[in-house]
């Protein structure tokens, strides 16, 4: 964290407020109303990956090669081999 503060960066990581020890962010960090929206942006992209990993299968990708790999991510027909 203090790395992103010499930086003048805010860190846009969750806060572990569950735990028993406490979380490494401070009321700097979780103060300011751009922290909010981003926490909400985050769980936008992780409901994402969350569903492509348990509906969409593709917690192992079955397939090798780029030209395959690409077909399951980007639009269009599959690849001719």
């Amino acid at each position: 964290m203090t790395g992103c503060r010499d930086l003048a960066i805010t860190p846009h990581v969750a806060q572990n407020i569950t735990a028993h020890r406490g979380s490494a962010l401070d009321g700097r960090t979780t103060r300011h109303p751009g922290y909010t929206v981003s926490q909400r942006y985050r769980k936008r992209v992780e409901e994402v990956f969350g569903w492509l990993k348990t509906i969409g299968q593709l917690r192992k990708l079955h397939h090798r090669g780029t030209a395959l790999v690409n077909w399951v991510f980007l639009p269009g027909r599959p690849p001719t081999t």
